[in-house]
């Protein structure tokens, strides 16, 4: 489909994903098996649960990622349809902060166009 630079304006006036939840989880083990009594961290995930507001599916979201300290970005490949939530897990590059905020800096949508935020989000 081709959109003319009118109705890109209005596609992309407002950010395409809502994002609903964003949580960094850490997940421990137990060392020396389930009896022993000292855990271990052994992996940090990022659970983000977005949905594509627009009318386009979506090809591409970039999440912009903040633990206060510093700035990562994790980009996510896919078809999301309009307004289904989405529920994805991701290898958290944050070591110990569980205060992440998450963002949407850029998307991809189906029919070639884009969205990227202006500014710092």
């Amino acid at each position: 489909m081709f959109i003319s630079p009118f109705m890109l304006a209005v596609v992309v006036a407002s950010v395409p994903i809502r994002i609903t939840s964003c949580s960094n989880n850490p997940s421990y083990a137990y060392r020396g098996g389930p009896d022993a009594n000292q855990r271990t961290l052994i992996a940090r995930y990022l659970s983000i649960k977005f949905i594509n507001v627009t009318q386009v599916p979506i090809t591409a979201v970039a999440f912009t990622l903040k633990d206060g300290s510093s700035t990562k970005t994790i980009v996510d490949s896919g078809i999301f349809s309009p307004g289904v939530t989405i529920a994805h897990t991701y290898y958290s590059p944050f070591r110990n902060n569980n205060n992440v905020v998450c963002s949407v800096s850029a998307t991809d949508f189906n029919d070639g166009g884009m969205w990227m935020m202006r500014g710092t989000p």
